[in-house]
């Protein structure tokens, strides 16, 4: 058993833990079927963002770092 499968027992995931494999094949399937380099997929979420930001006329665009709840 692997240290995910183990980690997933204790949560009581048992089924997530049994079918670990299957859902890892799958994804990773997926993943390489996907269009585009994982990079492209940064460049499009990050244009997005600032696409968003800039319709919503904000002064400043905080970072996480600023955030204190």
């Amino acid at each position: 058993m692997t240290p995910l499968a183990e980690k997933l027992n204790q949560l009581s995931l048992s089924t997530m833990s049994r079918q670990l494999e299957t859902t890892l094949t799958e994804a990773a399937a997926n993943l390489s079927a996907a269009s585009g380099s994982p990079t492209w997929n940064w460049k499009r979420a990050n244009s997005a963002i600032d696409r968003r930001f800039k319709c919503s006329r904000l002064q400043a665009q905080p970072s996480i770092d600023a955030f204190h709840p």
